[in-house]
């Protein structure tokens, strides 16, 4: 077998299909940079306005409910967690989706870096849950189905983040990530109808699409504006750390692309495989060749690695390790 250089992602992906062609402009780092950079204030200030109106309102100056208290003050901050909850695993698997489907790559930034946000809102979801449970159930916790089913969204978040991380090839834990989120959307029903469907302490719905709400406007409108600052929150914080993803790939990709100029590239049909010294990585900017370093504390190895490319800012350089014994031979 000859060690020959792997292909770059983008040609691993394949050309994207008509459909998302679309989908692939904003591929582009610098596109997307720019992009992101006009809309990001857009969303942060309407965040802190419309979160601290919202819960202002809501705490200070909204009536206290006439069987429940002021406990129901929790509302506020509760109801519009649960709602990004779900909203945000949606918006994940929609992006897994486009991953799996049209292989674009922003889908996958974009999937990482909803994960910890969506899990620390569902976090906050389970936690003033359980401060509004304890005086209207006595009890921090009851395996009711609606607080089950929020416990499993919020394991299937930890899930997504540890399994997107757990392998050495990006690529593989964008593709298991993605599975593992599109199989989870079979949850999200089960969260909205748990208490139609089950005999559970949860209270029903008290807002609905086709239905009046059941709560009084003094109460409706602070929850409505609090619930639409935690939405431009998510948002503001999706796109910062989308941001940050992507200058971070960028930076990768220039420190390798510098490091590589400055090593030597031979056949690989002339590869001394017989050093041990020697550390190996086949670049796909160089088609039928490797790039040698002299590296003699990297273990005994060979690492073939893509080149990086400006697809989406250099996406992550795909790995392969072989046992030095026997490759090339």
């Amino acid at each position: 077998m000859s060690l020959r250089p792997v292909e770059a992602v983008s040609s691993l992906a394949g050309a994207p299909s008509s459909a998302g062609s679309s989908l692939h402009r904003f591929a582009n780092p610098g596109r997307f940079l720019r992009l992101s950079e006009t809309v990001l204030p857009w969303l942060v200030v309407p965040a802190i306005l419309l979160t601290a109106t919202g819960l202002g309102w809501g705490l200070f100056f909204a009536p206290a409910d006439w069987q429940q208290g002021d406990a129901v003050r929790i509302m506020y901050v509760h109801v519009p967690s649960a709602w990004l909850a779900s909203s945000a695993y949606f918006a994940l698997a929609v992006c897994s989706l486009l991953s799996l489907v049209w292989r674009h790559p922003l889908a996958d930034l974009a999937a990482v870096e909803i994960g910890p946000v969506g899990a620390g809102f569902t976090a906050l979801c389970l936690a003033s849950g359980s401060l509004w449970g304890k005086p209207m159930w006595g009890a921090w916790w009851v395996w009711d189905a609606r607080l089950t089913s929020v416990l499993v969204l919020f394991f299937l978040y930890l899930g997504h983040i540890v399994l997107v991380r757990a392998f050495d090839d990006p690529v593989r834990g964008y593709r298991a990530g993605s599975i593992l989120a599109l199989v989870g959307v079979i949850n999200l029903p089960i969260i909205k109808f748990s208490v139609d469907w089950w005999n559970t302490l949860h209270q029903p719905a008290s807002i609905t699409l086709l239905g009046a709400p059941t709560m009084a406007p003094s109460m409706l409108w602070p929850l409505l504006v609090s619930a639409l600052g935690f939405g431009f929150a998510f948002a503001a914080i999706v796109v910062a750390r989308l941001r940050a993803a992507v200058m971070e790939r960028r930076i990768r990709g220039l420190l390798l692309a510098r490091a590589g100029s400055r090593l030597h590239i031979f056949p690989s049909s002339s590869l001394p495989m017989h050093s041990p010294s020697w550390y190996w990585a086949g670049l796909a900017s160089a088609p039928g060749c490797v790039l040698l370093q002299q590296s003699a504390g990297w273990p005994p190895s060979i690492r073939v690695a893509s080149a990086p490319h400006d697809d989406i800012a250099a996406p992550p350089v795909r790995t392969m390790i072989f046992p030095r014994r026997g490759c090339g031979r």
